[in-house]
């Protein structure tokens, strides 16, 4: 539930709400930032946090509205995925998603600590020192 509202003048949100709050929720479906998106609106970055902390459902929309591109990325890159024949592709989304199984970057570090312990073992550091 909302807090009540201070003494003094109304602000856009309660004289406007569906076309601003219409506006920043069409901005941030869009992935603009904070700044883009009051901008959008025609408000000022202050009133947008002030109506964040103030008003839950408004803040609620906005945090709801901000995950939309990103479900909408992950819709795409998982259809990309299953429907490749393209191994660079289908290797970068095991890499990120299970780096410690996946990542190039952990075979190299493998086999950098793999010589480095067989020229321990051999007695090779010594020859080139």
């Amino acid at each position: 539930m909302a807090k009540k509202r201070k003494a003094g003048r109304p602000t856009k949100y309660e004289g406007l709400d569906s076309r601003i709050v219409g506006k920043l929720v069409e901005a941030f479906k869009d992935d603009f930032t904070v700044e883009e998106a009051c901008f959008h609106a025609g408000i000022h970055k202050s009133t947008f946090y002030d109506w964040m902390e103030e008003y839950e459902e408004f803040s609620d929309e906005i945090e709801r509205s901000k995950m939309h591109v990103l479900v909408e990325a992950k819709k795409k890159l998982k259809k990309a995925v299953l429907e490749s024949d393209n191994i660079n592709l289908l290797m970068k989304f095991l890499e990120r998603r299970q780096p410690t199984q996946y990542s190039m970057q952990q075979d190299k570090f493998k086999v950098f600590e793999q010589n480095q312990a067989l020229t321990r073992n051999v007695g090779l550091s010594s020859m080139f020192s």
